[in-house]
Order: structure tokens, then sequence, then C-alpha cells
């Protein structure tokens, strides 16, 4: 899988309630993968928090929600029919992951009711951890843009 790109979005916060306001921020990485690299293991990190620190986020505070898959060539400015098939037959698998970074609290972290209208954090081991550096073979990428 070779890297191409690293996209981090702006900070956003949700209201759910007068004592619980939540942040968070979207990053994604996508990767250029060739035809016999697209296997199941690819998917492995879906739905699972980092390990370690990755993408400069602290253990625990990223989740990758999700992975986007495309089939995409390369036509350019080709005319002739020959190669624009040769470069239909030289596609290559994009693969776009999704992450969301908590802000305050992990992904495995859980607000309960602590009496009086308060509320409690409390560690849930309810998120599959990964090493997510492993996984992607750097634990940091340049990043290429903000949405």
């Amino acid at each position: 899988m070779q890297f191409y790109k690293y996209v981090r979005g702006e900070w956003e916060t949700d209201d759910y309630g007068p004592d619980l306001k939540l942040s968070g921020c979207k990053h994604s990485l996508t990767f250029i993968c060739e035809e016999d690299e697209l296997t199941p293991q690819r998917f492995s990190v879906c739905t699972a928090a980092n390990d370690a620190e990755f993408l400069n986020v602290l253990r625990g505070f990223l989740v990758c929600s999700g992975v986007f898959v495309s089939l995409q060539f390369q036509a350019g400015e080709l005319t002739e029919y020959k190669d624009l098939i040769k470069a239909a037959n030289a596609r290559a698998w994009i693969l776009r992951y999704d992450f969301i970074e908590r802000a305050g609290h992990s992904w495995n972290e859980v607000y309960h009711p602590a009496g009086e209208g308060k509320l409690r954090k409390r560690q849930e081991n309810i998120i599959t951890l990964s090493d997510m550096g492993r996984f992607f073979g750097a634990d940091d990428f340049p990043l290429t843009t903000t949405a």
C-alpha cells in the first residue's frame, strides 16, 4: 500500500445536554493499493481505536470509523482506444480510511450518571485497540490539507 494523502478536518462540538458537550475532529488517510494487495486484512482496523499515539493523537482517542474503497485508472489525455484499454487494465484500488478523534476522553471512556444530575467517566473496554502505526507502516504522515 502506498501513501497518497492525509486530510484533517476542523474541530466540531456536539451538544448532548447542559452538562455534556463532546468535541471531535475527522481525519482521513488515503492509500493506493495494487489489486493483489486488496485483502480482508486491509479492513482489520475498522472500528478499532489506536493502541499507541498515531497521527499525533493520544492512545485510545482516535477510532477508525470506516474504509471507503474505489477503483481508479489514469486516462489523462489519452485518446487512442488501445491506450485507454491499457490504462483501464492498469487500475489501482484507492482506500480512504476515515477516523474520528475525540477530545477530553478516549473511545473506551463512557459517561455514567453519578447522582444529582452529574456525570462521571468510567473506563469500559467496548472498542478494540489496534496498533495503527504497524498496520499503516508509520505513526504519522505528512498533512496534505485540512478540510
